[in-house]
Order: C-alpha cells, then structure tokens, then sequence
C-alpha cells in the first residue's frame, strides 16, 4: 500500500498475483534500490518497485526463491532503520576520564571524518566532576564536519560551562543525511558520513617533588 503524505486517505494497494491468485504479505522491507520485498511463503519473495507516480508500480513477474525462512520483523535488507527514521542523525557517545588525581586539564580535540555531498557531523561535548553531573550536564557544540576543521579547542568549550578542569568528559557524534539530499526510496548508503576516528588531549598537575630534606 501507498499513501499520499499530504492526504492520508488516498491511498493505492499493489496486487500481486501468484500461483493460486493474489496473495497477501506476512511482512515488507524496502532496500537500497526503493525496491519493496514482500515475503509470502517460507521461501520466497515478491519485489515491487514503485514508481513517481502513487499508483505507479512494477511487480517482478517472478518471484525470488530459495530464500531460508525470511524474516520480515529484522532489518532484512540492511537499510530498514535508515528509511523509516523521521530524519534523525545516528549518534555515538563515549565517556573519557581524566587525571586520577587532581584537576584535569583537558586542551584540544581532533577528527578524522569522511562527508560525502548531502552529509555532516556534528561533535558536541559536556564535562563534570562526577558520573551523575554529567549525565545531567548541558551540551556544547565542539566542533563539525565538512565546515570548522578537523581539529577544536576543548578547553575552549568546556570553559563556557565552568567544567575545563573536570574528571570526566564525554563526546557525542552526530552523523546527518541532509534534508533534501537524496530521496529516501532511493537511498544510496554511500552519502552516509564516517568518522574514522578522535582524540582529546588533557594534562595533569605535576606531582610536587617536595622541598628540601
């Protein structure tokens, strides 16, 4: 089935006849390509691909088989999750602890990132004394990709909220598709951003050597 976005009760309904009449899906998954793969049988699969038109579509005159039990409840073309998120970024966060003893004293922050056309990243970071303070602590914008670099003051950033001396800092990535970039039924993987790799670097207090015996 089809729906138009702008008006959800119009709508089409792709039939798809088989051996005995028209079938009905146990399940849908769209891939890469847009193409639609309905599972109708234990072995078997249907794929429609949809046109630009709402009741525009072609169904595959013959169906996959040989497929081992489809599935349809998993993400069983590998780009599931991708197309049905309302434009959400990925993101990815991991907590950095400081100096065991003392203050930290956290300096700069640096990336490796690949941006393809029609995507970004953003990098955000927060610090705090304790566990429990950070995981109340405000974001802060730190730095992006392909705009700002590939390197940032850390120090700088944790300054605005009073934490560039804290034990711990944490750093969220956050991976954009852009609105617009590409059309979500035909999705190429290819534009999604990657970051290989970061690092912080921090310093602590000298250990006093003491004074004279």
């Amino acid at each position: 089935m089809r729906i138009n976005a702008d008006d959800p009760t119009v709508t089409t309904t792709v039939m798809v006849s088989m051996a005995g009449g028209t079938t009905s899906f146990q399940g849908v998954a769209v891939d890469a390509d847009g193409k639609v793969w309905g599972i109708g049988g234990s072995d078997t699969a249907n794929i429609i691909q949809p046109g630009a038109g709402l009741n525009d579509a072609v169904v595959q005159p013959e169906p996959v088989r040989g497929l081992l039990s489809p599935y349809t409840y998993s993400d069983m073309t590998g780009i599931q999750q991708r197309l049905a998120a309302t434009d959400e970024p990925g993101t990815y966060r991991q907590v950095f602890e400081g100096c065991a003893e003392g203050p930290t004293f956290w300096s700069d922050f640096s990336f490796e990132a690949e941006t393809p056309a029609g995507s970004h990243v953003v990098f955000l970071a927060r610090g705090a004394n304790t566990i429990a303070e950070l995981e109340s602590a405000s974001w802060l914008p730190l730095a992006g990709a392909p705009s700002g670099g590939s390197d940032a003051s850390l120090l700088r950033t944790l300054m605005i909220s009073g934490a560039a001396e804290a034990k711990y800092v944490e750093i969220q990535i956050e991976l954009y598709v852009d609105p617009g970039a590409s059309d979500k039924c035909a999705s190429s993987t290819t534009q999604s951003p990657k970051v290989a790799g970061f690092e912080l670097s921090y310093a602590c207090k000298p250990e006093d050597p003491g004074g004279p015996e």
